[in-house]
């Protein structure tokens, strides 16, 4: 698991980019918010094969640049 942060330079609505990734990328973090922390901060799970988690990472990459 990991729990990884938007940087405050990456303009992006983190509550959109989640929604955008669930939605239309079918690739799921759970928000800051549930753990008490900033809604820029997300958790991840590394719990699949290493091909998963490689889709997981360009799916979310894609999401970013998509919001930019």
């Amino acid at each position: 698991m990991g729990f990884p942060r938007l940087k405050p330079e990456v303009e992006v609505d983190p509550g959109e980019l989640y929604r955008l990734l669930a939605d239309e990328y079918r690739t799921f973090v759970v928000p800051g918010r549930c753990f008490e922390m900033d809604e820029r901060h997300f958790r991840v799970g590394f719990g699949a094969e290493a091909e998963k988690i490689g889709g997981g990472l360009c799916n979310l990459a894609a999401a970013i640049s998509a919001r930019e």
